[in-house]
């Protein structure tokens, strides 16, 4: 912890009367635990998402020069600021052993290379910086916090939802193969299109219309086959 590092040195120092002032390691930590420097990173911040909303192809030659300025001098700060954290961490390495500073630097090297490469996408990443003015608010810095904390728990839950709806789309593939190809776009002609049909049964659009579909499409089969589609899409 920088905070309690420098509050150790500084208490060493008082008891043993030293006079010396604090090195660059500790200078950076408390420039960067300062609030002059939070709520300048907070005004940065803001003035980056600005730019970045007129780095557009149909804004005039004026907002986009002053747009290009904004993005090279947000980066600069940022620049500047990562280099704080190299300092205070007292390597490279150690910094970057940091989720903040990884994010940071993830950031950094996009918004320089959506500068010099002229990529649209590239230069939108640095708006993702926005999450960070969460910090003043704490109940919102909670609950980032909080999911951040929970996303192995979440990435369990995508495998398992996308398991399923492999599963579902194989039973679906075999029970109705191409019987509804020529009624409805919701049909299980191929996997593809088998996957896209369930995950809209999953999600509750329109499923309704696909119950139909499936009855039209399995009329000339019996009425168990129909049945038994009809399970199937209320089922799931």
């Amino acid at each position: 912890n920088n905070k309690t590092f420098v509050a150790k040195m500084r208490a060493e120092r008082d008891a043993n009367n030293y006079a010396t002032a604090l090195n660059w390691q500790e200078s950076s930590t408390l420039v960067l635990n300062s609030s002059a420097a939070s709520a300048f990173i907070f005004l940065v911040v803001l003035l980056h998402c600005a730019v970045i909303y007129y780095a557009r192809p149909d804004v005039t030659e004026m907002e986009g020069f002053v747009s290009s300025m904004g993005r090279i001098f947000c980066q600069v700060c940022q620049s500047v600021e990562l280099l704080f954290h190299f300092i205070s961490a007292g390597s490279i390495g150690v910094a970057l052993s940091s989720p903040h500073v990884q994010f940071e630097m993830f950031v950094f090297v996009c918004g320089w290379a959506g500068i010099f490469m002229g990529s649209m996408f590239l230069s939108v990443v640095p708006a993702l910086r926005l999450y960070r003015l969460m910090q003043h608010f704490p109940t919102l810095h909670n609950i980032l916090m909080t999911t951040l904390s929970t996303h192995s728990h979440a990435g369990n839950l995508v495998f398992f939802f996308l398991m399923n709806l492999a599963v579902l789309s194989t039973i679906g593939r075999y029970m109705f193969g191409e019987n509804l190809n020529l009624i409805s776009r919701q049909n299980y002609g191929t996997f593809a299109a088998s996957m896209l049909t369930t995950f809209q049964l999953l999600t509750g659009d329109a499923w309704s219309k696909v119950m139909y579909d499936v009855l039209a499409g399995m009329e000339a089969h019996g009425l168990h086959r129909q049945v038994c589609g009809v399970i199937f899409v209320v089922g799931w």
